[in-house]
């Protein structure tokens, strides 16, 4: 009975004037911001990843997008972290080139894959495709060891590629087409790393409300269409 009115067992315990978090590490409400507990909050981090592997499919992290309000995040955003990082600094070193196009390519029941795909298409506003390898819901290495979520990313610039490919679960490779490959440190993120980044700032995390509104445009090799979402939902977040 307690679990129906979680809001009126918190309330007693907080303090006023001090930010409040809430954190779904399970399954986690269809819209955060109108749920009990999260309408208490300033941030509130749910995980589509544990949603999907709880049998709810993938569609919560186009959910998301419908219910966005500033202070939403998701602990897919920032298991990308370090890969829009080691992304950006590839991209810096074809700085003169025009992109064209973009393509990721990874599980295809991990939403950290499809908001990257979002990402993409908002920051560089060009086709993106996202492609599922086959690969099971957590990629493993030859040592059963997990990787990164996203296998494989490729950028089509007027002067060539950019790509990153998995090559094991602690490494990636870079290839620019300016010198030779290279070989960077890029592991998969456990769930408290992604929590602790999500803590040292405690201000709405505009770059992941950019990235779920480009989630539309994402192309799909199978259908050639937009990422899986009502158009109607489409038009009523714009």
């Amino acid at each position: 009975a307690l679990a129906d009115h979680a809001d009126n067992a918190v309330t007693p315990l907080l303090l006023p004037d001090t930010p409040v978090v809430v954190w779904w590490p399970f399954t986690s409400p269809r819209n955060p911001t109108a749920d009990s507990l999260g309408a208490l909050a300033t941030r509130r981090i749910t995980d589509s990843f544990a949603d999907a592997a709880a049998g709810r499919g993938t569609e919560a992290i186009f959910r998301r997008r419908i219910g966005y309000a500033l202070g939403d995040s998701d602990l897919v955003w920032s298991r990308i972290t370090p890969w829009r990082g080691l992304l950006s600094s590839a991209l810096d070193q074809r700085a003169g080139d025009t992109i064209t196009s973009a393509e990721v390519s990874g599980p295809a029941d991990d939403p950290a894959v499809d908001i990257a795909a979002g990402w993409l298409a908002d920051r560089l506003n060009v086709p993106v495709t996202r492609c599922a390898d086959g690969s099971p819901a957590v990629p493993l290495d030859d040592e059963g060891e997990p990787m990164s979520p996203i296998q494989r990313t490729v950028i089509y610039c007027s002067g060539g590629t950019v790509e990153l490919t998995v090559v094991n679960h602690r490494s990636v490779r870079v290839s620019t087409g300016v010198g030779t490959d290279t070989t960077v440190n890029l592991s998969r993120r456990h769930v408290g790393d992604c929590l602790a980044e999500e803590l040292r700032h405690l201000e709405p995390d505009r770059a992941f409300g950019q990235a779920l509104h480009g989630l539309p445009r994402v192309r799909t090799p199978r259908d050639g269409m937009s990422a899986s979402i009502p158009f109607s939902a489409q038009e009523s977040t714009r």
